[in-house]
């Protein structure tokens, strides 16, 4: 997807647990798993300091995003 290098945005969609997977990787996040509701919207960031690879922006739940 060349995250986070490319010069345009990149939209992954995926399937659990592969994307919490990512998600959690991304974020550093020790636990190595961040389940998300089908439908959910993750919205990440470059983190361009510290250890993480990147910030969470947003995180919607399907019921929040709307029809």
């Amino acid at each position: 997807a060349g995250w986070p290098d490319a010069s345009r945005p990149t939209l992954i969609v995926g399937h659990e647990p592969t994307l919490g997977d990512v998600a959690a990787w991304l974020l550093d996040d020790d636990s190595g798993h961040r389940p998300l509701k089908k439908g959910a919207v993750v919205w990440l960031a470059q983190h361009r300091a510290g250890d993480a690879k990147a910030v969470l922006k947003v995180a919607a739940s399907p019921a929040s995003v709307g029809d």
